[in-house]
């Protein structure tokens, strides 16, 4: 068996970045988790990995019309958010360690802007401390994460 080696990742180096990243996956997962149909096991607020970083794969616009799918990504190589749709041109924010409550306002004026309201729980989202995203680690970070979901898959 080929042993693979990942790249240090050091708590103390990307501790501000990490926990950046993970306020932008609550968001993006609170995204998913309301305007998903619910499935067992809470299996519909869970981000899915994609090959550029996470996404809340295809969500219908709403039940008028279930043909017109969007989906949110966090994409790290880009460091940027996407909204993509079947129905409008994609979407982006860019991802620069902005406060989760700007990422917040921004993400649902661009998901108004394509005809979805999020229901979400402002005050969820309301931290006001902007954070870091540092490319470095984040590409560290993903080059891990990737590798190990290709492992489990096999």
């Amino acid at each position: 068996m080929k042993q693979l080696i990942f790249a240090p990742l050091i708590l103390e180096e990307w501790k501000e970045t990490r926990d950046t990243l993970q306020k932008y996956c609550r968001l993006v997962g609170a995204i998913r988790e309301t305007l998903s149909r619910p499935l067992p096991f809470s299996l519909h607020t869970n981000l899915l990995i994609y090959k550029n970083g996470f996404t809340t794969s295809l969500i219908p616009k709403n039940e008028q019309s279930p043909d017109q799918l969007f989906e949110v990504i966090i994409d790290l190589i880009h460091k940027r958010l996407r909204i993509e749709s079947n129905y409008r041109e994609p979407l982006y924010i860019a991802l620069t360690g902005q406060s989760l409550n700007a990422l917040c306002d921004e993400t649902c004026s661009l998901l108004t802007d394509i005809g979805i309201k999020p229901p979400l729980e402002r005050p969820s989202f309301l931290e006001g401390h902007r954070g870091m995203f540092d490319s470095k680690q984040v590409k560290t970070y993903w080059d891990i994460a990737s590798k190990v979901n290709r492992i489990m898959k096999k």
